[in-house]
């Protein structure tokens, strides 16, 4: 059975590209992103088969998913934030040439 703690997240998403300039720029507290966490890990383990691997390309989409989410939340889309692979590593980026001010 798969079982993670939302702090282990939440210390690995200031390594994904451009993660801490989305966070500042949307003014996303802690909390927040604990509770994005949280859900994500919920429902990850809830989905995941017994016995069946978890690699770390596997982590890096749930990654993936906890910021898809935030960027939900925050309506982040609407000022062009997503993610991608766009250089090979999952990244969080602006498809737009404009910035939101912090």
């Amino acid at each position: 059975m798969l079982t993670f703690n939302p702090l282990e997240i939440i210390s690995d998403l200031p390594r994904i590209k451009g993660y801490n300039e989305f966070k500042k720029a949307m003014n996303i507290a802690n909390n927040i992103v604990f509770d994005t966490a949280e859900a994500v890990i919920d429902q990850w383990v809830g989905e995941w088969e017994d016995g069946q691997g978890f690699g770390g390309s596997d982590y890096t989409f749930m990654l993936q998913d906890v910021v898809d989410r935030l960027i939900e939340t925050t309506r982040g889309y609407e000022s062009g934030w997503k993610t991608g692979f766009p250089n090979g590593c999952l990244e969080c980026y602006q498809t737009n040439m404009e910035k939101v001010e912090s």
